[in-house]
């Protein structure tokens, strides 16, 4: 269920940022984490205490943290791509059988910037079984930008919880343009109205030229009354 992903930025909120924490501290913790089987509570405890490291990219990390005058950088875990328990450890969790070992490892990839494991987290796309997991992965491959534009669409317009994607689709929106205007032009008149929808948001980060205006105009004349108020912005 995303309902525990959603509790879980919530978090974000509620807990002390740890960007002014050291960061040897942080390592010590994932040391220790790393050793263990990674259980539920361990996780959260971890995730709450660390979220300005393991989630830079959110929008509710970046405000709460920009409240508190404080600042984490693009990749505020770069220095750690070089540490052996970073290396070790989150090679090890992308292919683990628990959950939370392949959720916090796909968090440390993305804070770290680490681009080594590109082709083992397209892979994960498809393969990842977990909603919670899945989120995280998703989220990671955005900020990464790993060119994954069609198969992270999908992933979207198949959420069954449409609560979590205001956290993904401004990392969406930064794939690559060509790519987000194949995926626009391709899903905006299928039958499939949350894929229109989707498509027909797209639209408003692409550049607005006479080609998109006659699609999302011809969206407008087919879709349903209840929908088609989506095709205009």
């Amino acid at each position: 269920m995303l309902r525990h992903t959603c509790f879980l930025i919530c978090l974000l909120w509620l807990s002390v940022s740890a960007i002014a924490q050291q960061p040897d501290q942080f390592k010590k913790d994932l040391k220790f984490l790393v050793s263990t089987n990674v259980e539920e509570k361990a996780f959260a405890d971890f995730f709450r205490k660390y979220n300005g490291f393991l989630t830079p990219y959110l929008q509710s990390t970046q405000l709460v943290m920009s409240i508190k005058g404080e600042q984490s950088g693009q990749y505020p875990l770069r220095d750690l791509i070089s540490d052996s328990v970073y290396h070790n450890s989150t090679r090890r969790m992308l292919t683990a059988s628990d959950r939370n070992q392949r959720t916090l490892a796909y968090l440390l990839v993305a804070s770290a910037g680490d681009r080594n494991v590109d082709s083992i987290l397209l892979q994960k796309i498809k393969d990842e079984t977990d909603e919670n997991a899945k989120f995280w992965l998703i989220a990671s491959v955005l900020y990464l930008k790993i060119p994954a534009t069609s198969m992270v669409f999908e992933y979207l317009a198949a959420l069954k919880d449409v609560s979590v994607i205001p956290s993904l689709f401004p990392l969406f929106v930064q794939q690559p343009v060509d790519s987000l205007e194949s995926v626009a032009y391709r899903h905006i008149h299928q039958n499939n109205p949350v894929n229109g929808i989707l498509a027909a948001q797209l639209f408003y980060y692409l550049p607005h030229t006479e080609k998109a205006k006659n699609a999302l105009w011809k969206a407008v004349d087919e879709w349903d009354m209840n929908v088609k108020g989506y095709a205009l912005f």
